[in-house]
This record gives structure tokens, sequence and C-alpha cells, in this order.
């Protein structure tokens, strides 16, 4: 998450975040996230291996607003953004610009 130290970096509105990571689980950076105070209007969606009732929990109590399991279709991850963004932000204008750190990226960004 090299993105966050840059002074001038973007704050995103949407973060997809796979839940698990090469050193963090998921779960653990959705709260240092959530816990930043930058960080309290962004919507993140974590990006579950496995669909379970406790993953989605574990999720929502770590402060995702959404989960999509993965493998996922373009039509379901169409839908939940769009169930999120529109229940976070009705009135904002949208403009989107995506950001991938690498191609194997577990980190996506959207800005609107």
């Amino acid at each position: 998450m090299h993105w966050l130290s840059q002074p001038d970096a973007l704050l995103p509105d949407l973060v997809f975040l796979n839940s698990v990571l090469p050193d963090e689980s998921g779960y653990g950076v959705t709260r240092l996230l959530k816990a930043r105070p930058q960080f309290t209007h962004t919507a993140i969606i974590m990006l579950l291996y496995q669909n379970s009732v406790v993953d989605r929990l574990k999720a929502r109590l770590a402060g995702a607003k959404g989960c999509l399991a993965i493998p996922f279709g373009v039509q379901n991850l169409l839908q939940v953004t769009q169930k999120i963004l529109s229940a976070s932000s009705s009135e904002k204008s949208i403009n989107t610009r995506v950001a991938i750190n690498h191609e194997h990226s577990p980190l996506y960004v959207v800005w609107l």
C-alpha cells in the first residue's frame, strides 16, 4: 500500500481488497484503513476466496461495505459496486479512474 504514503495521493471512494494478502489479511488491512479518519467515507468491497457466512461476517466487522466471491462475473461486480456507490454517494457525478499497482495486485482503487 505504498500509495498511502505519497503526500499527493488521492483518497479513493471505493477499494476492492482481497481477503488473503501475502503479508497480512485483508481483514486487518480493512481495519487499518477504516481506523484512519481520511478513509471514513471510503467504501471497501472485500474479495473472498471462501464465500462462507463467517468470512462475510468477518469482512463486515472489519469495516467492509460489501463482499464478492472469487471468481466473480462482471454482472456481480457491477451490481455490488452500483449498490455500494449509490448508497454512499447518490449525488456525486461519476468520473471514474482506476489505478492498479501491477497486474497481480491484491488492491484495486477507484476514484469517482
